[in-house]
């Protein structure tokens, strides 16, 4: 899994073999209803749509706060129609990009009794 930073967005990828998945959130201060934008640029067979990547990364969320006590707030999700589909990459993906957020702004959060 990749994950970068491009401008006010943050970026998962997940390329393994054949099984291709793109995650692009970005953040807010506040709760708002989460804008989607598929990035596929032709009319394919949707293997994935909005519904199934909101029900995934509020799955991430929850486990967030659960864990580290911290609550996030998404405005815009981006992702690839055509990626293959998965009934948890999407919840892999988001918290694994929400636990590296953590572990760069909150590191004292992430400390461990040895």
């Amino acid at each position: 899994m990749k994950i970068f930073k491009k401008n006010d967005r943050y970026i998962v990828v997940n390329m393994t073999g054949n099984k291709n998945n793109y995650l692009s959130i970005k953040f807010g201060d506040k709760k708002n209803k989460i804008i989607f934008r598929n990035l596929e640029n032709k009319v394919v067979d949707c293997n994935i749509d909005s519904d199934l990547i909101l029900v995934q990364v509020e799955k991430a969320l929850s486990r967030i706060k659960d864990k580290y006590k911290l609550e996030f707030y998404i405005t815009d999700i981006e992702f690839v129609s055509s990626d293959s589909f998965s009934v948890d990459i999407y919840e892999k993906m988001a918290f694994t990009l929400l636990s590296n957020i953590i572990a760069n702004d909150y590191p004292e959060l992430c400390v461990t009794d040895i």
